[in-house]
């Protein structure tokens, strides 16, 4: 016969390789199957056999904690008269940079896989014993922390005066968990778990101050953060003989994400904090292509998911610009203070749980139990994303002879975006089922968004007789999305 491979665990028997109507195909059915030089019969394992008396258990835990930390600092000050830098300043210099800035960056890849292939088990009795457990569990616990933070501060009273800071956090998880029965054979032996669960929690701070007392002050902090965990647990081929069957996968995902800038200038203060997190993944739970048998017993296949963001993204800029007669950078003794603040938060969850009992059983060995459930529940997809910008432009000149004019300009905006796509399927496909009691085949979806946006702005000019400018801005946004569903 010729093989057509269709999927991983399904082929196809054709009595001739050219397509078309010269063919057929041969039916696999063990009941109605008919043909010249093959037969279909119960696969008995060859790799290797063991005899149980007790519990017999394969376990796979990573269990582990990553923390990462950068801090970086500037300071530049105007040096006095007698003090001994000021001795190595050459004459009538006038620079007050102050620029820092820190990135913390974590990359995680971590796989769990216990599995159980090819292998014949049996219990020391002929029946099946509650005492000769048999288990495969795979669990991975993995707690992340990105701390950046970054300052600079220029106090010269002359010359170009700036303070600039930026602090970045990054952080991207990859985590598989797998726990696996392929191609087994069990019996007489007591309850069979298969257990496959993901848990762990990224947490990711960035903060930037800049500060420029006569100058301009900038801050900037990014906060990026990525999971992506694939958890399944399946039980695939084979026979099982047993007193009870659970199939269980569970992903729990968690990132707390803070970002936050704060800005001062004597002429302007410029902030900006992003945060972007996104969770991808979710748990799959399947028996697949298996004869089971558990008597009186229970049949469980379950998949649940969690997936939480919880984002905030602020910045707080503030410029308090006073000049005063004599003044070298403003000889008409004007007065301008700029204060520009913005907060970014963008959330996104994707999430696929999945329970499936597909191709198992037959007219002849259907799969015998007192009863079967098939559970697919996103217990918690839930984003809280908050953003704020703040700014304060006040221009004062301290001299009422002043002949300048005095403007204030502030603008603030802030902006949140939250976006859920999660699929729940429970299905139940191709099985013949001998069931005493019950069959429940669910799918539940659970969603919360919360988002929130502030901006402010307050502008302020003032001067005693001459031309006064004050102008503010503010905008904010937001848009949740939830999207997906059960079937």
């Amino acid at each position: 016969y010729y093989v057509e491979r269709i999927d991983n665990f399904t082929i196809k028997l054709w009595t001739n390789k050219e397509g078309g109507d010269n063919r057929s195909l041969v039916e696999l059915d063990g009941v109605i199957s008919s043909g010249v030089g093959h037969q279909l019969s119960k696969r008995v394992p060859s790799d290797g056999s063991i005899t149980v008396s007790g519990a017999f258990e394969v376990y796979a835990d990573t269990i582990g904690s990553v923390q990462t930390g950068t801090l970086a600092a500037a300071k530049t000050a105007t040096a006095e008269e007698g003090d001994d830098q000021a001795k190595e300043t050459p004459a009538g210099s006038k620079w007050g940079l102050a620029i820092s800035g820190s990135v913390s960056w974590n990359d995680i890849v971590e796989t769990t896989r216990a599995e159980v292939v090819h292998v014949s088990i049996t219990g020391n009795s002929s029946v099946a014993d509650s005492s000769n457990k048999v288990s495969v569990v795979s669990k991975n616990d993995t707690d992340n922390a990105v701390i950046a933070g970054a300052f600079a501060v220029s106090l010269n009273k002359s010359g170009s005066k700036l303070g600039l800071a930026g602090a970045g956090s990054i952080s991207y998880v990859t985590i598989a968990t797998n726990a696996l029965l392929s191609n087994i054979t069990f019996q007489d032996v007591g309850d069979v778990l298969v257990d496959s669960r993901t848990t762990g929690t990224t947490r990711s701070v960035a903060a930037g101050l800049g500060v420029a007392t006569n100058g301009v002050g900038v801050a900037g902090s990014v906060a990026i953060n990525a999971i992506d965990s694939t958890t399944t647990a399946k039980v695939r081929g084979g026979s099982i003989e047993a007193s009870g069957l659970e199939v269980f996968a569970l992903d729990v995902s968690r990132i707390i994400a803070v970002a936050g800038a704060i800005s001062y200038g004597g002429k302007a203060g410029v902030g900006v904090g992003v945060a972007y997190n996104e969770i991808v993944g979710g748990a799959t739970a399947a028996l697949s292509g298996t004869l089971v048998d558990v008597g009186f017993g229970k049949v469980s296949v379950t998949a649940k998911n969690e997936s939480v963001i919880t984002s905030v993204a602020a910045a707080v800029s503030a410029s308090v610009s006073s000049q005063k007669e004599g003044d070298e950078q403003s000889p008409a003794q004007s007065s301008t203070a700029v204060a520009l603040a913005g907060g970014f938060s963008i959330n996104v969850i994707t999430s696929d749980t999945i329970a499936t009992l597909e191709n198992s059983g037959t007219t002849q060995s259907p799969m015998k139990a007192s009863s079967v459930n098939v559970s697919a529940t996103d217990e918690k997809s839930q984003i809280s994303g908050i953003a704020g910008g703040i700014a304060v432009g006040i221009s004062t000149p301290k001299n009422k002879e002043s002949k300048g004019s005095s403007t204030g300009v502030a603008a603030g905006v802030s902006f949140v975006w939250n976006e859920i796509d999660q699929v729940q399927d429970a299905m139940l496909s191709n099985v013949v089922l001998d069931v005493d009691d019950s069959l429940s085949v669910a799918s539940e979806a659970n969603a919360e968004v919360f988002g929130l946006a502030i901006a402010g702005a307050l502008a302020v000019g003032v001067s005693s007789r001459n031309p006064t400018y004050a102008v503010a801005g503010v905008g904010s946004g937001v848009i949740n999305k939830v999207r997906g569903g059960s079937r």
